[in-house]
């Protein structure tokens, strides 16, 4: 969506033009992910202008004022496909000077035609792409125009329920964004949606699927472990006990209620539900990344933290038994793939321990650096520290960082410059 932000379920067409006019936001969540390692490689200014608009977006018209965020936003308003987005001749020429008309043309429009029953909708291809950004003020300007018009119609609907798995892919969404950008407003939507759940779909110690007025549903797989990983994220930017605390009571109750004890692997209902004649057990992508392979993931980089032998235990497992369905369709677990344990590869976890009032600081020059795949911790000098593999990381002055690899850790880098140079490598 070109004027507000956001991306479209599907395309219905085989040059992705046109699209499915839904707004899913477990689509947009890793929308953001893709989008911020994109622009990491690249640079590329376009990508960083869509992160922008689809956290923008995200925040103002899915965000609950009580911090969840909704499910989706309907494809139709007034029983029409689409009518709320696309535009008719008459319209544009009504609004738009015959400049702005010519430039809209030459960046919005292909084939120099309507492309949706008979109207246009917004479509931006790789020919005029340079000439969208050459002309980004003016067509900012454009877009303005016609957004103002576009909200005084009637909206599509919205589904107003919450769900703790497309939440926690949006927060980590969020999370990214603001390392990208800088902009706290990303970090703290995420960070009021993640105290949103915690307070109100964590009810004695279970965790909940769904909430509208009030919780329902026990959680499922892709819950547990798609608000771990959210979680992992939040402790990254800032280390606390509380959220470690409930990030081990999530990965407790995966391995307690979800875990396959004979074969390995994670079922996608938990102990607690109804039983069913069959029990699922899926290591393949779909729409949504495979919960095995996000609960894989967040156990290895707790294992990687703590040290504790049960988190790996429960990794390898979970690989072994993936083996079969791996072999059936290697495309369909690249998430899998992802989850690799950073025990078995070159990934590196880094501790950073340095005073409060500088962190911030050193938070933005590490996140300018643009570091892919490396799990960066900063913890304040004075915060309380009690997980055994973190513990014994102690600050030795102002700064100290350790850099670890295979679990096998740095002697302490006692200053940023030394730092910088060695994870640049």
């Amino acid at each position: 969506d070109h004027l507000k932000g956001g991306f479209f379920r599907y395309s219905v067409d085989e040059l992705w033009m046109i699209p499915h006019f839904e707004k899913m936001l477990y689509d947009n969540g890793p929308m953001i992910d893709i989008l911020c390692n994109a622009y990491k490689i690249t640079q590329n200014s376009l990508y960083l202008d869509k992160i922008n608009q689809t956290c923008q977006w995200a925040i103002e018209e899915m965000q609950d004022k009580q911090g969840g965020f909704y499910s989706t936003i309907d494809a139709d308003s007034e029983h029409i496909e689409g009518k709320f987005y696309v535009w008719t001749d008459e319209e544009l020429k009504d609004i738009l000077n015959t400049n702005e008309l010519k430039l809209f043309k030459e960046i919005f429009v292909v084939y120099d035609k309507p492309n949706f029953e008979g109207k246009y909708h917004l479509h931006v291809t790789k020919t005029n792409q340079e000439c969208y950004i050459n002309n980004k003020n003016s067509a900012d300007l454009i877009c303005a125009k016609l957004l103002k018009i576009r909200n005084g119609r009637v909206r599509p609907a919205t589904d107003k329920k919450i769900l703790v798995s497309w939440n926690s892919l949006l927060m980590t969404g969020l999370i990214n964004a603001y390392k990208i950008t800088g902009n706290n407003n990303y970090y703290n939507s995420a960070k009021k949606c993640f105290d949103f759940i915690r307070n109100n779909m964590w009810v004695n110690n279970k965790l909940y699927a769904c909430y509208h007025d009030k919780p329902y549903f026990n959680a499922y797989l892709d819950d547990y472990a798609f608000l771990s990983k959210a979680c992992i994220e939040f402790l990254k930017i800032d280390w606390n006990e509380k959220d470690f605390s409930f990030l081990e009571n999530l990965t407790d109750s995966l391995i307690n209620n979800f875990q396959d004890k004979e074969n390995g692997g994670f079922y996608y209902t938990s102990d607690t539900h109804e039983e069913l004649i069959y029990r699922p057990k899926s290591y393949m992508d779909e729409s949504l990344p495979s919960g095995n392979s996000v609960a894989t993931e967040v156990l290895s980089e707790l294992y990687e933290l703590t040290g504790n032998s049960k988190y790996i235990e429960a990794v390898d497992k979970s690989i072994s038994s993936a083996a079969d369905s791996i072999n059936r369709s290697k495309f369909s677990h690249c998430s899998l793939y992802l989850a690799t344990p950073n025990t078995k590869i070159s990934k590196k976890l880094i501790i950073i321990r340095c005073e409060l009032e500088k962190i911030d600081e050193y938070k933005k020059n590490i996140y300018a650096l643009n570091i892919m795949n490396d799990n960066i911790y900063f913890i304040a000098n004075n915060e309380s520290v009690t997980i055994k593999g973190i513990k014994e990381k102690i600050n030795q002055g102002r700064f100290t960082a350790y850099v670890c690899q295979n679990n096998t850790c740095s002697e302490p880098i006692k200053d940023y410059e030394s730092l910088s140079a060695v994870i640049s490598i």
